[in-house]
């Protein structure tokens, strides 16, 4: 099978009259790792299974094989994966985060109901004060003119 570089497919039944699960790796990958490959079988929550793998340990692509180096033994090992339980979305965290937003929110608005003149008091006075001081210096300068 490695010379034509084939496919080693196995098949799992999982009851008499059931579908079968498949799992394929390219023969020159098992022969590459001296015929040591591992079967990973996937189930699901309940425990039926739903997937097999066939991973051999060497994956590299650029094996040269004879027919002297195939292995005379096919060692496999067998381990099964569960689903992990993966911990959901944090919505208490999320909907807290947003109420002290909002709540930040209205105290902003509320300092901000002052009147127009009590928030910019500070940038009008310096304005008026400076036509004041304008108009003074053009009265003065007019009234000499006569």
């Amino acid at each position: 099978l490695a010379l034509d570089d084939s496919i080693y497919i196995v098949r799992a039944y999982t009851k008499p009259d059931s579908f079968a699960l498949t799992g394929s790796c390219r023969a020159l990958h098992i022969v590459a790792s001296d015929g040591q490959m591992t079967l990973v079988l996937n189930v699901d929550a309940s425990g039926s299974p739903i997937a097999l793998s066939v991973v051999a340990k060497n994956q590299t692509s650029g094996v040269n094989i004879n027919r002297s180096a195939s292995p005379t033994m096919i060692s496999t090992m067998v381990s099964h994966q569960k689903p992990s339980l993966s911990v959901g979305p944090d919505t208490q965290e999320y909907l807290a985060k947003m109420d002290r937003q909002r709540e930040e929110k209205l105290r902003q608005d509320q300092a901000d109901n002052r009147s127009f003149l009590s928030k910019y008091w500070m940038y009008i006075l310096p304005v008026v004060f400076f036509f004041i001081l304008l108009n003074s210096a053009d009265q003065n300068a007019g009234g000499n003119s006569e």
